[in-house]
């Protein structure tokens, strides 16, 4: 078993994040907080919305997503998990979550982590929302190269979904948050540019 991760963020931050978007929480013993503040994939419009897409042409990876996650933890931390709702019909896409142990995780500054991992529509099962639900082999947790937001035309809209990040600290309690964002799912993309705008 992994280590636990300490993560400090002071009261200040906590509360004035709670006007914010996103959603705040702490579990009963007060070993951990929460703030889930946004999703992001690597496709955006030009209109600024983040998409997801299940087929992508004009790219070398036509049936992959890169999504983050970010989010600010507080306390001591044992593993986050990070998995996708649908919007439609409430359900988790259970082919479709991460978890995280303190290696794996970005530091993004201002007390603030992210969480980035690949999807891939392509491999079995692949049947629900985006990238249309994948089989575990198909998240690769911190890729190592940097990925650029590429901007997109989309068609066919299926759905969407938001990021759902479930933290257990280091005495077994469990806290829950969703990110505001929601990622529209489009069963086609076609990319047209890409930005100098990093993941």
């Amino acid at each position: 078993m992994k280590n636990g991760m300490k993560m400090v963020a002071g009261g200040a931050v906590l509360a004035g994040l709670l006007a914010s978007c996103g959603s705040v929480g702490g579990t009963g013993d007060g070993s951990a907080s929460l703030y889930v503040s946004d999703v992001k994939t690597e496709y955006r419009t030009a209109d600024g919305t983040y998409v997801g897409c299940d087929n992508v042409s004009n790219t070398s990876t036509p049936s992959q997503t890169t999504v983050a996650t970010t989010f600010t933890l507080a306390g001591s931390i044992s593993a986050v998990n990070v998995n996708l709702k649908g919007n439609s019909n409430g359900d988790y896409d259970n082919n479709y979550n991460a978890t995280f142990y303190p290696g794996d995780i970005t530091n993004a500054g201002a007390q603030s982590y992210k969480a980035t991992f690949v999807a891939d529509s392509s491999l079995p099962n692949s049947t629900g929302f985006l990238p249309q639900s994948v089989h575990p082999q198909g998240i690769v947790v911190n890729p190592n190269t940097t990925t650029y937001v590429k901007l997109v035309t989309t068609d066919s809209p299926q759905g969407s979904f938001r990021s759902v990040v479930t933290v257990t600290s280091t005495t077994g309690q469990v806290i829950s948050g969703t990110a505001n964002r929601t990622i529209p799912v489009y069963s086609g993309c076609n990319v047209i540019s890409t930005t100098t705008e990093t993941l």
